[in-house]
């Protein structure tokens, strides 16, 4: 499937799948990922956990290391 046909598949522009693709941007709204994520034949699973516990769990033995800017940010 070329980037025009998957952006016809997805329901957007050829633009935003070469962006997501080439930049890894991917800055989607939850409801654009639920609607993204079944169209792909997928059901989205989300899942809030501890701060604390996330970074405990990246940081274990055998854990890849995941770069997200606002996990020390405060609400």
């Amino acid at each position: 499937m070329n980037r025009t046909q998957l952006a016809e598949h997805l329901g957007i522009s050829k633009g935003r799948v070469s962006q997501i693709l080439n930049d890894g941007e991917i800055n989607f709204s939850i409801e654009k990922i639920v609607q993204l994520s079944l169209l792909l034949n997928k059901y989205p699973q989300f899942e809030l956990i501890e701060k604390e516990d996330y970074i405990k769990e990246q940081e274990g033995p055998g854990s890849k290391t995941i770069t997200i800017d606002y996990l020390n940010t405060e609400f």
